[in-house]
């Protein structure tokens, strides 16, 4: 009986160990299953992201994969298309059989991409339109590539470039103005920088009728007045020549342009006086620090506002002083040439040099020597600089779509999106 009962203790002991360790054994099954339930969860969560985040598809393309998250795309049977907005910088002939096609791309996130196509004539193509081109021509690429043997795999095909449609840049005008009238005018110092708009009589056909009405508000409510102009210059010119080099505040910015345009006569003569036909000019270095910063430092804000009002102080017509000596002219350009200039400054002194171009020959030599720069730093030139180009040899339509693709924060932002959409409307 005792036997019995020490077996019955026994296997309720061993029975005790058993439950013990199988309740152990359900917990760590428990644990080890929700943690790969949290770990799938995060998992999925992290490609949900990802796809919302870069939504274009990724392709295993044999050439120019850049271009598939640059540009739309789709699919069709076993063909892969893709099609980009670019400016046409270059057409190289290779050889006879082979070119290359220089080309920024204007991606979906509106920025310009730099990238060369070159293919064998069996590939790519150009209508008439591109083989005529002029630098910066706006132009439309569709590839289409072919599935591989591999899966999901595609080879170029074909390439097409085209000129682009005048209906996406009417389009795109619109939204630029849409845009325009939406900037408060008191995010620069300069007052003047509405003024550069076209005035609302120019505008096209093809602006839609409530972007011309909030247009035609925006640009009345925020030009300056004809005594406004005055009063600025009266301020400006008060100050010595020598003590505005502590003071990087532009107030006013080319302020004799922007006048004409709004047909104020009293304001600025229109040419130089017979005294500065003899003036001495200086050279302006031919180098640029660095064209790819489109940064202004307050050195060169500095540079930028007394390169302004020299130019004005030549050509205003009210009595005033310290801006309209000669002397003044020479040693501005003789600080800027010590000192260095960026490309907005170096750029801004094209206008100073287009007034003494007919008197002088070292501002013609001075006007070819920029637009040389510029043209070998196209990739990175600002509006200040595009502004220099001739018209002749670049397109029209791509300086202001390059304009309006780059991106700028600084205090000529206004200028330059103003300005830009005047350059383009008012030679249409």
């Amino acid at each position: 009986m005792e036997c019995k009962e020490s077996i019955r203790e026994r296997f309720n002991i061993v029975l005790g160990i058993v439950k013990k360790i199988m309740n152990k054994k359900n917990t760590y099954l428990i644990l080890l299953l929700s943690f790969f339930f949290v770990l799938l969860l995060g998992t999925g969560v992290y490609f949900l992201i990802q796809t919302k985040s870069d939504s274009s598809p990724k392709y295993n393309v044999d050439k120019y994969e850049d271009v598939t998250n640059w540009c739309d795309t789709s699919t069709n049977d076993n063909q892969l298309n893709i099609d980009c907005k670019a400016l046409l910088l270059e057409i190289r002939i290779i050889d006879e059989n082979h070119s290359c096609a220089d080309i920024q791309v204007i991606s979906k996130d509106n920025e310009l991409k730099d990238i060369s196509i070159c293919e064998s004539g069996d590939v790519i193509s150009y209508s008439n339109d591109v083989l005529a081109y002029k630098k910066l021509m706006p132009i439309d690429i569709t590839l289409t590539y072919v599935q591989g043997d591999i899966l999901n795999s595609y080879n170029i095909n074909d390439i097409s470039i085209i000129k682009l449609e005048e209906a996406y840049i009417q389009n795109i005008v619109n939204e630029d103005i849409a845009n325009l009238i939406t900037v408060d005018p008191n995010t620069t110092t300069i007052q003047n920088s509405v003024d550069f708009c076209p005035n609302p009589e120019i505008l096209p056909t093809y602006i839609s009728e409530e972007n011309k009405a909030k247009y035609t508000n925006f640009y009345n409510n925020n030009i300056l007045t004809e005594k406004e102009y005055i009063d600025l210059y009266t301020d400006q010119f008060a100050t010595a020549f020598l003590e505005n080099w502590t003071d990087p505040t532009i107030k006013i910015l080319f302020g004799c342009e922007s006048s004409m345009r709004l047909g104020y006569n009293t304001v600025c003569k229109t040419a130089l006086g017979n005294e500065y036909k003899e003036t001495k000019l200086t050279a302006l270095p031919s180098i640029v620090s660095d064209w790819n910063s489109t940064t202004n430092s307050e050195s060169d804000l500095i540079n930028l506002k007394n390169l302004s009002l020299v130019s004005d102080g030549m050509l205003y017509k009210q009595p005033h002083a310290n801006y309209d000596s000669t002397w003044i002219v020479e040693q501005l350009f003789q600080f800027i040439s010590d000192s260095g200039a960026n490309q907005n400054t170096y750029c801004a002194g094209y206008k100073i040099y287009e007034e003494f171009a007919q008197y002088n020959t070292i501002g013609q030599t001075q006007l070819n020597q920029i637009r040389t720069l510029v043209t070998t730093n196209i990739l990175t030139a600002t509006h200040m600089c595009l502004d220099t180009l001739d018209k002749k040899i670049y397109s029209r339509e791509g300086i202001y779509l390059k304009t309006l693709n780059t991106d700028d924060t600084s205090v000529l932002h206004i200028y330059n999106e103003c300005n830009n959409l005047y350059q383009f409307i008012s030679n249409e």
